[in-house]
């Protein structure tokens, strides 16, 4: 549901269907990846998963990268929220997945491999 109440997607028949999710993520204000959606997506369907393909390999660590989930619609796709992190922060560690949220609850979590 929204932050209003309200749910993501509506029907003609009255009922309020989950939302249809696909991802979107950037390096800096670059589109890099886009997924196909996935529809439906209630909390006894998560989490999703979602293979970049190609990988994504970025020359620059100092670009941040944003993930941004978005609610398919057939006339205007709602913008469900993002989160974003800088790789640069962890090239010491260089650990293999990086977990980071939003304020409102939506958890993403990247697999890294470091050159």
């Amino acid at each position: 549901m929204k932050d209003s109440g309200s749910s993501w997607d509506n029907s003609l028949t009255g009922a309020n269907p989950p939302p249809d999710i696909y991802v979107k993520a950037y390096s800096g204000t670059t589109l890099f990846y886009e997924s196909k959606k996935i529809d439906d997506v209630t909390e006894f369907t998560l989490p999703i998963n979602s293979v970049m393909n190609p990988i994504f390999e970025s020359a620059s660590m100092s670009n941040s990268v944003k993930i941004e989930l978005w609610d398919y619609d057939s006339i205007n796709d709602e913008f469900m929220g993002s989160a974003s992190f800088l790789p640069a922060i962890y090239a010491v560690e260089k650990p293999s997945t990086i977990t980071f949220g939003t304020s409102g609850g939506a958890k993403f979590e990247v697999s890294v491999i470091w050159n």
